[in-house]
């Protein structure tokens, strides 16, 4: 204002350009200068950035035995030892407020908590339909608790579609037990094995048992798509699987063992499993086969954590990739070939869904 009244007469494009100025008139010269300061500038130095190779050190016997296992510690060990690191034995984990379920996670809880619910009172074999009339009405009084996301404005079309999803889901859940003549025993059943001297602990989403009374576990999954369980079990990595097995075993060590994903959203039962006659998936590797290369597997990367080391196994991973050129087909081809060469069981480092990429160089920044 005080420009515009000491010089009423000035043109506005002349005013304009004594009030604005681009930035490179000020950054592309030695001297920068700006309502009467001025400064001398100088070019900062590129720094230098120490590319990550994913190898780590600890002072050795850092790392201690956890009190009990699971499937998902020995599984995050074999996938990368650097998360298990992190999450497990320094405590590292995502505020609760920051990781609440949403989408398929959200659906595939509330559908998992319905089947728990469903098989866990007196009646622990439904029919088809009745465990889809029964589905909905569990739907309708679990859903504020566990998915009241669905109950807000504007969301009455994603509610709807879920209900009937999941009510399906559920049907055709009950009607795959009741095709294979099973009987359902409990939901979440505790399965337990000693493993290195330490409990081996494991739940199963349904423990049921066929006509001769041999074991059958089925582990439900609610995803958008099939076909990486399915690849699993026919690479023989199954390892989730071969854990309850191998629970199993120790207490009935002379039965024939069963396991199966139920994949609730495509209501496909995906196992090597005999029961499922011509259904029946071809496995590389048998479920024992699989636990023992789990179990030397676990063993060795222990061994050399103890020793001070830990890898970040995506990093080391995009090292190969980047080095040899491969495409992420190639490059699981590689490393699984790799392992199995040497008696021990591939796990893919779940990088897209790990919250530690930037502390090991994956992203985010260099270490």
């Amino acid at each position: 204002n005080a420009a515009v009244k000491g010089r009423p007469n000035m043109p506005p494009e002349i005013l304009l350009a004594s009030l604005l100025k681009e930035t490179s008139t000020l950054t592309n010269k030695e001297t920068w200068q700006l309502a009467g300061r001025r400064l001398i500038l100088k070019k900062m130095q590129e720094p230098i950035w120490e590319t990550p190779t994913g190898n780590f050190t600890i002072p050795a016997d850092t790392a201690i035995m956890p009190a009990t296992l699971s499937y998902t510690k020995m599984n995050t060990l074999l996938a990368c030892p650097m998360k298990w690191v992190l999450h497990y034995h320094s405590g590292l984990r995502v505020p609760d407020a920051l990781s609440l379920p949403t989408d398929n996670q959200m659906i595939g809880n509330l559908c998992h908590r319905i089947v728990e619910n469903l098989y866990s009172g007196g009646n622990k074999q439904w029919t088809p339909e009745d465990a889809e009339a029964q589905a909905l009405k569990l739907y309708d009084s679990l859903t504020p608790a566990m998915a009241s996301e669905l109950l807000l404005e504007g969301r009455e079309l994603d509610n709807s579609r879920y209900r009937r999803s999941v009510a399906k889901a559920v049907k055709q859940l009950a009607g795959a037990v009741e095709q294979l003549g099973l009987t359902v025993e409990q939901s979440e059943g505790k399965l337990q094995g000693d493993f290195v001297g330490i409990p081996f602990i494991g739940y199963a989403d349904l423990l049921l048992h066929d006509k001769n009374g041999n074991p059958f576990v089925l582990d439900l999954k609610w995803s958008g798509s099939s076909s990486y369980r399915k690849k699993e079990i026919e690479e023989g990595s199954a390892l989730q699987l071969a854990s309850y097995a191998w629970m199993l075993r120790t207490t009935a060590p002379e039965a024939q063992i069963h396991s199966a994903y139920f994949m609730l959203a495509q209501g496909e039962l995906l196992s090597d499993s005999p029961l499922l006659g011509n259904e029946a998936l071809a496995a590389d590797h048998s479920l024992q086969e699989i636990w023992n290369m789990g179990s030397k597997s676990w063993n060795k990367q222990f061994e050399y954590l103890s020793k001070g080391h830990i890898k970040a196994a995506g990093v080391i991973e995009q090292c190969i990739q980047t080095q040899d050129g491969l495409s992420d087909d190639k490059l699981k081809k590689f490393m699984k070939e790799d392992c199995t060469n040497n008696g021990l069981l591939y796990q893919q480092p779940s990088c897209r869904f790990c919250d530690f990429g930037v502390l090991c160089g994956l992203k985010g920044g260099r270490v």
